[in-house]
């Protein structure tokens, strides 16, 4: 929105809060609605009062918010206002704000604050009133699929529209899912697809991702489409992704973005896939060596070996990983080396796998004393979480609430897309960036 003189009454009110001194409710700032919208404080305010007004009050608000709902919702504070219309306005209101919405859908949707807009009103309004709004975004999908702001309004009908209504996506992705899949944007939508689409468009996304797994599973952004597969597929599909992987275990184990599909294989495997991980490394090459002492000192590596070590409880597996670790004849030269200042960032790595076996050398033993398996898995400092890559600028994030794709809203009904339910944790990779991007704040985060 335009900046305008700040107002006697927005005055007054920066004034007390800066002193502690407001303890105002909506009736204090009638006539001055739209202009607390557009200021960082002042919105907040809002925002939390709307959340416990009453009819009237709610009322009073939209009568002056509604002729400036547009440039509002395009606004960096104002678009909060308005999601939290959507949320606890009433039904007239809601309808009143789809209306607007109409002929608007693609230009707000590639906007980086209307887009906020379009999630929070596909998740609040009528169905009939969704699925009318989504028709819109047809001619141009694959941009808005491809687009920063874009593709989580692709997500968000993708999850909130039933399927009938938006069989373009799975049209528009058609012979393009490697492609896509690639894509940091897009990979995301792929994701979205296996979760809700319909049965026989899923199986031709998983066709193709099978068809190119060799290229996803070492891609920046395909690998997530992998993990996706494995963590969420049916059997049939993990297995299949778990087959690939075992064919090049040990220098899948060692690139920075394979490596990731290589620990959800440990992870959601079965335990047969587990011990044929395990024997894979361990199996002693025409050197007489196995993989382990290489795979340790590995920036990736050693992470694949920490999830080896934590996954299993006991067994001979186990005790041959550890053995593998502790027989490198020049550990304790290694560990010199690599606690080197100049070489400060190979320590946590050796550290970690240190530290790791040393804990499941502890549940082993507690095992073997108890008469029984432990049932215990280790914890591990995880580095990775705290390297965020800001290589490129920030997405947007879904304005679901609460902060976590695990969203109190009610359930879309549609069947998930691989079997079981996908709704995933924020989770960070050890190169920084979220697996699942659909993250989502609270509405009345600080803008």
């Amino acid at each position: 929105m335009d900046q305008k003189p700040c107002s006697a009454r927005l005055a007054e009110f920066t004034s007390k809060r800066n002193k502690g001194q407001c303890h105002w409710g909506l009736k204090e700032i009638y006539g001055h609605v739209v202009e607390f919208c557009g200021d960082q404080h002042a919105s907040r305010f809002l925002q939390k009062k709307l959340a416990d007004a009453n009819s009237e009050e709610k009322d009073q608000v939209f009568r002056e918010v509604q002729p400036n709902i547009e440039p509002l919702s395009k606004d960096i504070y104002g678009n909060y206002v308005i999601q939290m219309l959507l949320v606890h306005g009433s039904q007239m209101q809601k309808r009143a704000i789809a209306s607007i919405l109409k002929g608007k859908m693609v230009e707000w949707s590639f906007n980086k604050y209307a887009c906020r807009v379009v999630q929070k009103a596909l998740e609040q309004i009528l169905v009939e009133q969704r699925a009318e709004l989504t028709q819109e975004l047809e001619p141009n999908i694959l941009p808005l699929i491809r687009d920063e702001f874009g593709n989580h309004v692709v997500q968000q009908v993708i999850q909130y529209v039933p399927n009938q209504h938006f069989g373009f996506i799975p049209r528009a992705v058609r012979s393009m899912v490697r492609q896509l899949s690639e894509e940091r944007h897009a990979c995301r939508v792929i994701q979205r697809l296996l979760e809700y689409a319909k049965a026989e468009d899923k199986e031709a996304i998983l066709a193709e991702i099978h068809d190119a797994v060799q290229h996803l599973v070492s891609n920046e952004y395909g690998n997530y489409v992998a993990q996706h597969v494995v963590r969420y597929g049916k059997p049939a599909d993990r297995e299949k992704i778990i087959s690939f992987v075992l064919g090049r275990l040990v220098a899948l184990s060692k690139h920075k973005y394979a490596s990731n599909v290589v620990e959800k294989c440990i992870e959601f495997g079965a335990a047969e896939d587990r011990v044929k991980i395990a024997q894979a490394f361990l199996k002693h090459g025409s050197d007489g060596t196995n993989a382990v002492p290489a795979l340790y000192k590995d920036n990736f590596g050693n992470y694949v070996i920490q999830k080896l070590l934590k996954k299993f409880e006991d067994g001979p597996e186990l005790d041959g990983l550890i053995a593998a670790v502790e027989s490198i004849s020049d550990l304790k030269k290694h560990l010199d080396a690599v606690r080197d200042p100049e070489r400060q960032g190979n320590t946590a790595a050796a550290d970690r796998v240190l530290e790791a076996i040393a804990k499941a050398r502890g549940g082993s033993k507690k095992a073997a004393k108890n008469g029984h398996r432990t049932t215990t898995t280790p914890t591990f400092r995880n580095s990775r979480a705290a390297q965020v890559d800001t290589s490129a600028s920030p997405t947007p994030v879904l304005t679901m609430e609460p902060n976590s794709p695990q969203s109190s809203n009610p359930p879309s009904t549609n069947a998930s897309a691989t079997g079981e339910s996908a709704e995933e944790e924020v989770e960070q990779d050890k190169n920084g960036r979220f697996a699942s991007g659909n993250v989502a704040p609270q509405v009345l985060e600080e803008p």
